[in-house]
């Protein structure tokens, strides 16, 4: 008998407009969904989840940049600067 190995990744985005009127939906939802990925393709998948969220490709990489230089000199002694 083989166990189940479940490696799978969800983002969800649940959104709503102000001005909805009665010819258009309530909510979108934009659902990415992943599997089998490293550290590297999950980062790249909320990547691609983000810019279809509407976040432009520049946030994008600054947010990820100051998520790096915060977390790696916190938790890896990261500099930005590679070895």
């Amino acid at each position: 008998m083989q166990m189940a190995f479940v490696d799978s990744y969800s983002f969800s985005h649940r959104f709503s407009d102000d001005k909805t009127c009665a010819d258009t939906a309530g909510y979108q939802e934009i659902i990415h969904q992943c599997r089998e990925v490293n550290a590297t393709g999950l980062a790249r998948q909320f990547f691609q989840f983000a810019l279809g969220c509407g976040y432009s490709p520049q946030n994008m990489v600054d947010a990820f940049h100051s998520l790096a230089s915060e977390y790696g000199e916190a938790y890896c002694g990261y500099d930005g600067e590679k070895a």
